[in-house]
């Protein structure tokens, strides 16, 4: 199968957003001249709408203004009918008499005759071709002429024309990408010669103007240009539900309004209530063209006295209803901020609220509902959102999130947006230049370990790295991490981020009902160990014998020790200093490999982030040695099929995952001893791998690491700057080792190396092992969508994938996207899947399918076998949209 061309897909996305929220009830109509823009769309809504389940047809005007005019319209009609568009109508309309400019008077019969034909055939929508680079037009033209903010908003994606919703679908698509896609599918478009018509002053636009602004500032501003409109138009939307509310409490008994509401307005809001309060008079009272009482005027601030209007937030006083209300106290209330479009926070566990969140100013969101609701602490200097190091400030207590196993004693990686570009830190540990696999070989008798039993593929047929004890264990990158993210984007003092942590650990918190679950698995996996590495464990992590129950408020007064060190030396006590010292002593005393030169030469590494194009967007992962290689490997694949295949697409994309978990397991290593193979990503060896796929699941074995001890967030605020940060300390609370009177476990990341001799990440001194923890970041043609990640081990790259082609193909907001029925697949052709996925629409039948091709389905009881995923997505508007894990006791903060 040929790939689709990107242009295409990009336009059938965007169609398919579209049709989402339509009406069912009736065709959706295409206007079409016949030039490129509506040609590309009409030939993607009649390949989406039937598979949406919806009727399509489209209309053509003839607007009698050129030679030839009729016959392409003819031309126009014949194609729709053949593509297999109905109804198919063709119009002539008249434009000569009409008021105003050629443009205006044409642009007025064509709606005109658009209205009444939606009306005739009872349409659910009428879409039209506008694209991006008309979105940049209007907006010049709009400045030109000196217009407000409705001007300066350009065209709405979704208006009212007389009773049917006029869609615009391509308003973030270029007009080069329509011609591209009517290029790939054949077809030729006309052109109107009006477009090039230097009487027209739109014309001119496109013709001399934008093309000198483009060579003087770049071809970003045709997208700042669009941004512009979408922006302001948010801006207004605010201001109209401003002036709604204020038109409603300044309304007189007699019909006038009160004069002391309208002066206390804003005179944005003020002329706002003016305007909707003359057009309301206008259409109850046409003959009048004003009306006032004598009590009110709505021109003069002294008017006489007049009932008070009611206070917004309930407070009985009779002052202006906007400048009282946006100072009273109630406004500390959430729920009140949010319903007047207040920028304070507002909060969401998304456990048990399936919408997202939103915010204007900045947003957050993460596995545990106390720690996303940090940073706000009475008597703060500087709320959250003006820390630009919030990337590390929000992580120091990162080891009290999902489970105390994602420890200090962890590794580290985060993507960073800093308003211009993107930033990857690898923040993960080497191990011990004492590590050998003979070493490693002669402590377990020469024949390495049983694999436990959550590794899958090869990890389960060969020899395996012990899981616990100090063999696994590699020198901490966390501390490190934190200190070069605040270098390199931080404002406040360093230490100063640590407060609420600190506080957390001293004071204790209460254990949440999933945390409390995976600790009571991991404290019944300890009893089996033995030795004076893991005496602390239990006085640390069961101090009664007993993971703590769910409520039960837990303390680590030594962790918050290890903290106030970290953060009064900007992690040096850790590598070089006190802390180093005690973890170096333990480790002599109790047969580990961890010395003093071992923690002093870490050093975290700054890298560029990969990517690889998906649709019209651009998914980012960090290189090796993480396993974000995995999900790029896997998106590139499924970048040549199409998602609106029915049940061929989820065996489409486990496929892919099989394939990008191949190369990746055969290549991801520490890059400074095994670079990975030039080429993985190239569009050709994408195709290779594409071409590998069936109709049948395939029989792989790849390595298939344990899931657990992840935390992951992200952070976004209004300076631009977005976070994408992923920390873990490796399985259930890592190696089990614990440094006494520290309060934290060390990790077990050297289960990640391998032991077949040969093997690009065979074990070894000062090496990075193979790394599960993935963050990531979204862009679409370069400007930033947002950070998103989903922990859980060998699960992390397929949730990415999954999480991506929900936002991308299906148009989800992150909630609805992070809610949706997942699979996991393990290995060979064993598959995992959600009870929701089975019991929704069409579920039993793409189960049934997927049966039939091979695939070893299980609905799984378990609902964390399918990770846990957070993601903000930047609105055009300049805002956030905020999702947060549903599966276990996430939370979304918005402000």
């Amino acid at each position: 199968m040929a790939p689709l061309a990107p242009p295409v897909a990009a336009i059938r996305i965007a169609v398919r957003r579209a049709l989402v929220d339509l009406p069912t009830d009736g065709p959706v109509l295409v206007a079409c001249s016949g030039g490129a823009d509506s040609l590309a769309l009409a030939a993607a809504t009649a390949f989406v709408a039937p598979r949406a389940g919806r009727t399509a047809g489209l209309v053509t005007v003839d607007h009698g203004l050129q030679v030839g005019s009729r016959g392409r319209a003819e031309a126009v009609a014949r194609w729709a009918e053949a593509a297999g568009l109905s109804p198919v109508e063709m119009v002539r309309v008249e434009v000569a008499g009409r008021p105003g400019g050629p443009e205006a008077a044409a642009r007025d019969a064509r709606y005109q005759a658009l209205a009444e034909i939606a009306e005739r055939h009872g349409a659910s929508a009428l879409l039209t071709g506008h694209t991006r680079d008309d979105q940049a037009e209007t907006v010049l033209l709009a400045l030109a002429r000196g217009a407000g903010p409705r001007g300066l908003a350009g065209m709405p994606a979704r208006r009212d024309l007389a009773g049917t919703p006029l869609v615009r679908p391509l308003l973030e698509i270029g007009r080069a990408e329509t011609r591209a896609a009517c290029t790939a599918l054949g077809l030729v478009p006309w052109d109107d010669p009006h477009n090039s018509d230097p009487a027209y002053a739109r014309s001119r636009v496109r013709s001399d103007v934008l093309p000198v602004l483009v060579r003087a500032l770049g071809p970003g501003v045709l997208d700042n240009l669009a941004r512009t409109a979408a922006l302001v138009a948010a801006d207004n939307a605010v201001l109209d539900e401003l002036a709604a509310a204020a038109l409603s409490e300044a309304r007189h008994p007699d019909g006038g309004l009160a004069t002391r509401d309208l002066a206390a307005l804003a005179p944005a809001v003020r002329a706002r209530v003016l305007r909707a309060w003359a057009h309301e008079l206008a259409r109850r009272r046409p003959h009048c063209r004003t009306a006032t009482s004598p009590h009110s005027t709505p021109w003069s601030p002294h008017g006489g006295a007049s009932e008070p209007a009611t206070c917004r937030v309930g407070c009985g006083c009779s002052a202006a209803a906007i400048g009282c209300c946006l100072r009273h106290p109630r406004l500390r209330r959430p729920t009140e901020r949010r319903r007047l479009g207040w920028p304070g926070p507002a909060r969401r566990s998304s456990k048990h609220d399936p919408s997202p969140a939103t915010a204007l100013r900045a947003a957050r969101c993460r596995g545990h509902q106390p720690a996303a609701g940090r940073g706000r602490r009475p008597g703060r200097a500087a709320p959250w959102w003006q820390r630009r190091g919030r990337g590390a400030g929000h992580r120091q207590h990162a080891h009290r999130g999902a489970t105390p196993a994602n420890d200090i004693g962890g590794d580290l990686f985060a993507i960073v947006w800093d308003g211009e570009r993107l930033h990857g830190l690898n923040a993960s540990g080497r191990s011990p230049v004492g590590l050998t696999r003979g070493l490693v070989l002669a402590a377990t008798g020469g024949r390495g370990t049983e694999p436990p039993d959550a590794l899958g593929g090869a990890q389960a047929v060969g020899p395996a790295m012990p899981a616990r004890g100090w063999l696994p264990v590699t020198v901490p990158g966390v501390p490190a991490g934190w200190r070069d993210l605040h270098e390199r984007f931080g404002s406040l003092p360093f230490a100063e981020l640590f407060a609420d942590a600190i506080g957390y650990a001293e004071r204790g918190h209460p254990v949440s009902t999933a945390t409390a679950s995976a600790w009571s698995r991991a404290v019944a996996g300890h009893a089996g160990l033995s030795g004076p590495e893991y005496a602390e464990f239990g006085r640390v992590f069961a101090p009664d014998g007993r993971a703590p129950r769910a409520g039960e408020r837990w303390r680590n007064p030594d962790a918050a020790l290890t903290l106030r060190l970290i953060a009064d030396s900007r992690a040096e006590e850790f590598y070089r200093g006190r802390i180093a010292a005690a973890l170096t002593d333990h480790a002599a005393r109790t047969g580990g490999l961890l010395t003093a030169a071992d923690l002093a030469q870490h050093a975290s590494v700054w890298v560029d982030p990969v990517s690889v194009p998906y649709r019209d967007h651009e998914v980012w992962e960090l290189p090796p040695n993480g396993q974000g290689l995995a999900a790029l490997l896997a998106l590139g694949i499924l970048n040549g099929f199409d998602p609106a295949e029915g049940s061929r697409w989820p065996h489409r994309q486990i496929e892919a995952v099989k394939l990008g978990f191949a190369d990746a397991h055969a290549h991801v290593a520490d890059p400074d001893h095994a670079p990975v193979p030039p080429g993985l990503l190239s569009p050709d060896q994408l195709a290779r791998r594409r071409a590998r796929i069936t109709e049948a699941a395939a029989e792989r074995v790849t390595d298939a690491p344990e899931r657990g001890g992840t935390v992951y967030l992200c952070t976004a605020d209004e300076s631009g700057m977005m976070v994408s940060l992923i920390q873990s300390t490796y399985l259930a609370f890592g190696s089990h080792v614990v440094l006494p009177g520290y309060g934290f476990a060390l990790q077990n990341r050297g289960l990640g190396f391998r032991l077949d001799v040969g093997h690009p990440n065979v074990v070894g001194p000062a090496k990075r092992p193979y790394h599960t923890i993935i963050p990531g970041f979204l862009t679409r043609q370069g400007v930033p969508v947002g950070p998103f990640g989903v922990m859980g081990g060998h699960m992390q790259p397929q949730g990415h994938v999954q999480l991506v082609s929900a936002t991308v193909d299906a148009g989800l907001d992150p909630q609805a996207a992070l809610d949706a029925p997942r699979w996991y697949w393990h290995a060979g052709r064993s598959l995992l899947v959600e009870e929701q996925l089975t019991t929704g629409p069409g579920g039993a039948a793409l189960v049934a399918d997927l049966r039939d091709r091979g695939h070893q389905v299980t609905v799984a009881s378990d609902p964390t076998v399918f990770g846990y995923g957070q993601a903000i997505w930047r609105r055009a508007d300049g805002g956030f949209v905020v999702g947060s894990e549903s599966r276990v006791d996430g939370a979304a903060a918005g402000f």
